[in-house]
């Protein structure tokens, strides 16, 4: 079984589909996503969180922002 943070980044990657900049609603769906399927596949919710710097949307809401800005769309 994936670590914490394995399992986030792999989770953004086949999850993420950034569309605008500072898309907080977008950032928030993701995270209870990811909760939902984190919990699914065993991984602890607060090992989660901590994988995440402690604050799962804004993690979310960053990598948004970032793939935002790479693909040019913001």
């Amino acid at each position: 079984m994936p670590g914490s943070l394995e399992f986030l980044l792999e989770w953004v990657r086949d999850h993420l589909n950034p569309t605008v900049h500072d898309d907080k609603a977008g950032a928030e769906y993701l995270a209870e996503e990811c909760l939902r399927d984190a919990k699914k596949a065993g991984i602890d919710e607060t090992d989660l969180i901590k994988a995440a710097r402690g604050d799962l949307p804004k993690f979310m809401l960053t990598k948004l922002n970032i793939a935002v800005k790479k693909r040019g769309a913001g």
